[in-house]
């Protein structure tokens, strides 16, 4: 369990990123981490480890930070599979930055915040293209697309292969079938929309197996990252048994494309992640042995992916109009297509 100033702070509703925070507050307006493993009932939901986070509150005396990350991709150096196939490097650059500030709410001449109204206030913003996944695929021969499985067949037989229109009875309950002459499909044989779809594979780049297979590699891929980050907190003294305080922060995350291995039609999606949360908290002293402590939050993680390629028409690849016409708007994209040994 996640806590800020012990209002809930957990997002556990997104099974492709776990259970975590749901806001990450700048770490220059956190006054104290604790984690407990063993706690009363007073803390509850959770039969785990509790993380609470508590905020620093504003003094008399107003203070602040700036800060800045800065990584150029001109500081980094390529990956050792990026070097090994000659691939340039990626745009690797991550910044980082953020401001804090706080103090007293004092407006001359309107009102006297000190000692007894305090506000602190955190801003975070990070714009990151990290290192997304070293891969090495398989992706369709070129030489395969019009029929030719020719250079497949001089590995061995286990490559040969047969016409299914030529299987004929055999006696005894078994069959004959004939194998394409050479290893070579006829064109005429050959489905156009198949040959659309793998024209938007890319063509292999480096040597891979003899057999074809690993013949794709990108180990430069990148994943954009965007986030920012708000945070706000006001103190107040009712009197010397009595203070109030408020909270609130709105954060945003847009993650992606990630998984997008090449050009406009491939798998990849984009994640957003929106934070809203507020709280209030009320502390009354009854005596030195009786304290009265009442909070309220609200908080609202709202995740989801968004595939990337929405709004393709696959008129485009020769489906008839039969069939796009049954395709929704959140099923208008390119067909996920499967083939057995080689990348989706």
């Amino acid at each position: 369990e996640f806590t800020v100033d012990g209002v809930p702070n957990t997002q556990s509703s997104n099974a492709d990123f776990g259970v975590g925070m749901a806001n990450s507050p700048p770490v220059d307006v956190v006054q104290e981490v604790k984690v407990e493993t063993a706690f009363d009932a007073s803390v509850g939901h959770t039969s785990g480890a509790l993380v609470n986070l508590v905020l620093k509150t504003g003094g008399n005396q107003p203070h602040g930070s700036l800060y800045i990350f800065d990584r150029q991709p001109d500081w980094a150096a390529n990956t050792f599979f990026g070097n090994l196939y000659g691939q340039p490097r990626g745009d690797f650059s991550y910044r980082l930055w953020g401001t804090s500030l706080n103090g007293p709410v004092d407006i001359p001449k309107v009102y006297n915040g000190k000692d007894r109204t305090f506000f602190t206030f955190g801003y975070e913003g990070m714009h990151q293209n990290t290192i997304f996944q070293g891969s090495t695929l398989t992706v369709p021969d070129p030489r395969n697309f019009g029929g030719d499985f020719s250079n497949l067949l001089a590995l061995g037989p286990q490559y040969q292969i047969y016409d299914p229109k030529t299987i004929q009875p055999a006696g005894n309950g078994r069959f004959s079938i004939q194998p394409f002459p050479g290893n070579i499909i006829p064109s005429n044989r050959i489905n156009p929309i198949a040959v659309n779809i793998l024209s938007h594979y890319p063509k292999p780049n480096i040597t891979g197996n003899a057999d074809g297979t690993n013949n794709y590699a990108d180990q430069t891929m990148t994943e954009p990252v965007v986030y920012y980050n708000y945070v706000g907190r006001l103190d107040h003294s009712i009197s010397d048994k009595q203070r109030l305080s408020g909270r609130f922060s709105v954060s945003r995350k847009i993650d992606g494309p990630y998984r997008a291995y090449w050009n406009d039609v491939s798998v990849g999606n984009n994640y957003i992640g929106k934070t809203r949360q507020f709280s209030l908290d009320d502390v009354y002293m009854f005596s030195p042995t009786l304290i009265m402590d009442v909070r309220y939050g609200y908080i609202r993680y709202a995740g989801g992916h968004s595939p990337r390629t929405l709004g393709y028409d696959i008129g485009q690849l020769g489906f008839s109009s039969s069939v796009t016409d049954q395709l929704t708007q959140a099923a208008d994209m390119f067909p996920r297509v499967g083939i057995s040994g080689a990348q989706s």
